[in-house]
């Protein structure tokens, strides 16, 4: 009994044993696989960094030359003015005031930028300092030009160790016109801004090695390399001497070396990233060199390394209590997916009943509405027929020379047309659905109905139209195109709103193979259709607003602002005239529909009997009232016959 206990305890230990070297052998691994991510992360980040650095020296040296080359230009193009030309020979004859009044303009044009301007011709000398500058004393650090240059470039410094640009132009009289600007100023317009980790910065210097431009005051005026050894003998120089040994080279680059920081005091040891760029001015170069601290960049991967490493220990740990879960995680996913079917199962019955609830109460309404307007429709049969039959029986008694038979034949006239308005309500409450169809001229029927549409045109909004008047027919109800001409308009001049906009109405021929890209025209090649547009500049719709324009009751307008029946009863009534109707639009880019209706010519010739002398006619947007009765007539040519 003993021995086969410890038997069980030798194999239980063996196993243990077995399951502590695969944990060991796992977390080895992932930890060689963190390792490498995190090296790999970090050559990555430096990298970027690196980049980034470069871009900003880039830049920066760019923008110096750049207003280098400008105020250049400004200097040479003032020599050549007529101005400065007679103010030099004013100078000849002892007259100091003109040129003093140019240099002072030259200055006022520049304020901000150039310090001080001069004139000079041997040992004579005209100066004028900007407002607020003290006259400064000035010795010459370095050239970056010859002396006698036509362009002569050179630093200079003060006795505050501030450092100054001088570009002096030879006049064509052979005399120096020069201007003096501030490297500190320079600096505030480029680099001053710049802000690189914790302590990272833009310096600026000459190709001798003299600091021109630095975040720290103090910096400026030494020697980047010759001031600091002597200041400091002790400290190594070694990385920051091979560092401007390259830079030096009049080349860009980047490289990561040992330095101090300077602006401490005893300086302290630190790891840097300089990313360095030649500025050229004139014949030498200025060295912009964009600084940070390597830790900047390091300091936060290390803290990830730490969370890391810690996430992977957890991760090890965790990882012998998942293998034992798994196998009771399959049982209970087994489990948890047949429920999830069964329940997919009730969701999908659930939405097929409430789909027919929405759709049984959407039926219901739709046929309240449909009683509701068919009794409407017949009490205004009942209230139209004794004005349509007192009128009638008026007109028969009375003769056309009366002057009173044009106004009740107006009055017979808009009675029948309400009539088949009210026929069209009819319609829509599924009763006495028979239309009058006869053949109508469409471009006249379409201008008739614009007619009314401009009556009740907002006054910001302006209206074209631009139709084909020729004698093409088609079989319709006019009544429905004027409701389909009056809707369009109608939507178009509430897209457009208070802000105003323009309407364009346009109606062409065409024949269907040469709108194959519609389903609806592909078994019509040969038919002609006429295709009336509707492009407005309104707000424009979204798809999903655009998908659902021509359902019944969707509305886009306020609560009692709209049916939402409009473009529904604008889709079927171009429907029951075997027509089509698209729509295009994005928002803010306006709305554009498309009415086709099919068409055909009462004979081959091109001109009908009915309609001599009709021509494509094109109304601008002076109103279409004032042009649409002349769209309608003959040629003049054919009037007198």
């Amino acid at each position: 009994m003993a021995f086969f206990s410890r038997v069980s305890f030798r194999r239980r230990d063996r196993e243990l044993a077995a399951a502590a070297g695969i944990v060991l052998a796992a977390a080895a691994l992932l930890l060689t696989l963190v390792g490498n991510m995190i090296s790999d992360n970090q050559k990555t980040m430096i990298q970027m960094q690196s980049g980034q650095l470069r871009s900003i020296s880039e830049s920066v040296a760019k923008q110096i030359e750049v207003f280098a080359d400008e105020m250049a230009s400004d200097l040479e193009m003032e020599t050549k003015l007529n101005q400065f030309i007679e103010a030099e020979r004013s100078l000849e004859q002892g007259q100091q005031e003109p040129m003093a009044q140019l240099l002072e303009e030259f200055l006022e044009g520049r304020e901000g930028s150039v310090e001080g301007m001069a004139w000079e011709s041997g040992g004579q000398r005209i100066e004028c300092w900007a407002e607020g500058q003290e006259p400064l004393t000035l010795q010459t650090a370095s050239f970056m030009t010859e002396e006698n240059a036509d362009l002569a470039v050179s630093i200079l410094q003060d006795e505050n160790g501030w450092c100054y640009l001088k570009l002096a132009k030879m006049t064509q009289a052979g005399n120096r016109l020069s201007c003096l600007l501030s490297f500190n100023d320079i600096y505030e317009k480029t680099a001053a801004h710049i802000k690189m980790g914790k302590n990272g910065y833009v310096m600026v210097k000459s190709s001798d090695g003299l600091i021109l431009m630095h975040q720290v005051e103090e910096q400026i005026g030494q020697k980047v390399l010759s001031g600091r050894m002597e200041m400091y003998p002790d400290l190594d120089f070694t990385d920051l001497t091979r560092l401007i040994e390259h830079q030096n080279q009049g080349r860009g680059g980047v490289e990561v070396y040992h330095s101090y920081w300077w602006i401490e005091d005893p300086p302290r040891p630190v790891k840097k990233v300089s990313a360095y760029e030649p500025a050229w001015i004139g014949d030498d170069f200025l060295i912009v060199s964009a600084v940070i601290d390597y830790a900047d960049i390091t300091l936060p991967m290390q803290k990830s390394i730490v969370k890391i490493v810690a996430a992977a220990v957890l991760l090890v740990i965790f990882f012998g209590l998942f293998l034992l879960l798994t196998g009771r995680m399959f049982l209970h996913q087994k489990k948890v997916e047949k429920e999830n079917v069964r329940l997919k199962e009730v969701n999908e019955r659930l939405e097929e009943l409430r789909k027919r609830e929405e759709a049984m109460a959407h039926q219901q309404r739709l046929q309240l509405i449909g009683t509701m307007t068919g009794g409407i429709a017949h009490e205004f049969n009942n209230l139209l027929t004794p004005i349509m039959g007192y009128s009638a029986m008026m007109l028969s008694e009375m003769e056309p020379q009366n002057p009173y038979y044009g106004d009740i034949e107006e009055i017979l006239n808009s009675a029948e047309k309400a009539k088949e308005i009210i026929g069209q309500i009819s319609a829509f409450s599924g009763k006495n659905a028979k239309k009058s169809f006869q053949e109508l001229l469409i471009s006249q029927t379409a201008a008739k109905a614009m007619l009314v549409a401009e009556s009740g045109k907002p006054e910001q909004v302006k209206l074209s139209m631009q139709l084909v008047f020729e004698p093409y027919w088609m079989w319709g109800n006019e009544t429905q195109i004027h409701q389909i001409v009056l809707n369009l308009c109608t939507n178009a001049f509430h897209a457009m709103g208070k802000s105003g906009g323009c309407l364009t109405v346009s109606g062409v021929v065409r024949q269907g193979k040469d709108i194959a890209e519609n389903r609806f025209f592909s078994d019509k090649p040969e038919q002609e259709f006429y295709e009336l547009t509707f492009s407005d500049t309104g707000c424009g719709m979204s798809e999903e607003v655009k998908s659902q324009i021509f359902d019944p009751f969707y509305t886009t307008r306020k609560a009692g602002e709209g049916t939402g029946l409009g473009l529904y009863l604008v889709h079927r009534m171009v429907e029951e005239h075997k027509g089509t109707i698209t729509v295009e639009s994005e928002p803010g880019r306006g709305t554009v529909f498309r009415i086709y209706f099919p068409v055909f010519r009462k004979d081959e010739k091109g001109d009908s009997d009915l309609w001599p002398g009709m021509h494509s006619v094109e109304i601008p947007e002076k109103g279409i009232r004032e042009n649409a009765d002349r769209a309608f007539l003959p040629d003049s040519s054919e009037a007198g016959l």
